[in-house]
């Protein structure tokens, strides 16, 4: 039997993020971008499975790419205190 993988990418500051070439070629991995995260995938040549998330952070145009790329997309209203 073979275990899917799942990764999540979240935003937050990008020199965090950990290498994602070993994850690439892995069998069987399921990406899911959350907010900013979506982006950061997409820049690695790694189209996300979904993404969840406000998107608040994100640009007009990283948004529209994001949008064009990605087919399961779950968008929040951005609620802030």
């Amino acid at each position: 039997m073979t275990k899917n993988k799942i990764l999540i990418c979240a935003g937050g500051p990008k020199y965090e993020l950990c290498s994602f070439e070993g994850f690439k070629k892995e069998k069987g991995m399921y990406f899911i971008g959350a907010d900013r995260g979506a982006l950061y995938l997409l820049e690695e040549g790694i189209v996300p499975h979904e993404i969840i998330g406000d998107f608040d952070s994100l640009s007009e145009e990283e948004w529209e790419l994001i949008r064009r790329k990605v087919k399961k997309i779950e968008k929040h209203r951005a609620e802030k205190d």
